[in-house]
């Protein structure tokens, strides 16, 4: 299985009610980065939160987003191949 990153938020909050509105139209969604933020207490343009989601919900998440934030993210990010045994989470 393969995830691709769909968003990245301005901070934990916005990454966090966007995940929200994703699970409430059943796509499953994770964030990532978002811990990062909270060493430095704010977010920098670098460790934003992101929103990924499975391959094959990548269309209609990002539809979800663009309609919640008047526009789609900067730019696709390349599909990330999940390791270890993580795909079970999905």
């Amino acid at each position: 299985m393969q995830v691709v990153e769909i968003y990245k938020a301005s901070d934990s909050v916005e990454a966090q009610l966007l995940c929200q509105a994703l699970e409430d139209e059943v796509i499953h969604c994770e964030i990532v980065g978002e811990h990062v933020e909270s060493l430095y207490g704010f977010a920098h343009a670098w460790n934003r939160p992101g929103i990924v989601v499975s391959n094959d919900d990548e269309r209609r998440a990002r539809e979800i987003v663009a309609s919640r934030v008047g526009s789609p993210s900067e730019e696709p990010t390349p599909s990330l191949k999940l390791q270890y045994g993580l795909g079970r989470c999905w």
